[in-house]
C-alpha cells in the first residue's frame, strides 16, 4: 500500500476529523486560560510599576492618574469602542444578540480582547484600581467567539453557548483550572 493511498483512505479521513475536533476542543480553553494568566501576571507588573514610581516620587500619582486616564480614554475611544466597562455586560449583551452576528464584533472579538488587555494593564500601571474578573470574561468570550468560524454549526444557540463557555476560565483567572472547566463545558456543546 502506498503512502498516497494511506493519506486518502477513509480511516485517515476520520483520524484527521478526530484531530480537528480535538484541536477545536482544546485550543479555545487553552488560549483563554493562557490569556487570563498572562493578564493577571502583566497587570501585577503594571501595578508594581506604579507602586515603585510612587515610592520614588511622592508626586507620581498626581501626574500618572490624570495623564493615564486621558491616554486610556483616547486609546479606548480610538481603537476599542466596546472595550469600555467591566466586560461582563458586553458578554451578556453578546449572548442576547447572537441572532445578529454582524453586531458581535462590537461586543466580543479578538480585537476588543487585545484592546481590553492593554487598557487594563495601562490602567493599573497608571494607578487605577481595576478588577480582573470582568475584563477576563470579555477577553475569554472574545477568544471563544473567534473560534466559532472553524466549527461546523453556526446556529444561534451554539454561538450563545460558545460565548458563555468563554466566561468560565475568566472567572477563575487560573490557566489549568480554566482549561479543565472549559474542556468540560465545550464537551457538552452539540455539534
Amino acid at each position: 500500500m502506498s503512502y498516497h493511498h494511506f493519506l486518502h483512505s477513509p480511516l485517515s479521513y476520520w483520524k484527521q476529523k478526530a484531530n480537528r475536533r480535538a484541536l477545536l476542543f482544546w485550543a479555545p480553553p487553552v488560549c483563554t486560560g493562557f490569556a487570563a494568566t498572562l493578564l493577571a501576571k502583566t497587570a501585577g507588573l503594571g501595578f508594581s510599576f506604579f507602586e515603585t514610581m510612587s515610592a520614588r516620587w511622592w508626586w507620581w500619582p498626581f501626574l500618572a492618574l490624570p495623564l493615564g486616564g486621558l491616554a486610556l480614554t483616547w486609546f479606548l475611544r480610538r481603537l476599542g469602542p466596546g472595550a469600555e466597562g467591566s466586560g461582563i455586560q458586553q458578554t451578556i449583551a453578546a449572548m442576547k444578540v447572537v441572532h445578529a452576528p454582524e453586531r458581535l464584533p462590537s461586543l466580543v472579538s479578538l480585537r476588543l480582547a487585545l484592546v481590553k488587555f492593554i487598557a487594563v494593564v495601562g490602567g493599573l500601571g497608571s494607578g487605577f484600581v481595576l478588577g480582573l474578573e470582568g475584563p477576563t470574561v470579555q477577553i475569554g468570550a472574545g477568544i471563544f467567539n473567534s473560534f466559532r468560524r472553524f466549527l461546523p454549526s453556526d446556529a444561534d444557540l451554539f454561538r450563545r453557548r460558545l460565548i458563555a463557555v468563554g466566561e468560565v476560565p475568566s472567572c477563575r483567572n487560573h490557566m489549568v483550572r480554566g482549561v479543565v472547566m472549559n474542556g468540560r463545558r465545550v464537551g457538552t456543546i452539540d455539534e
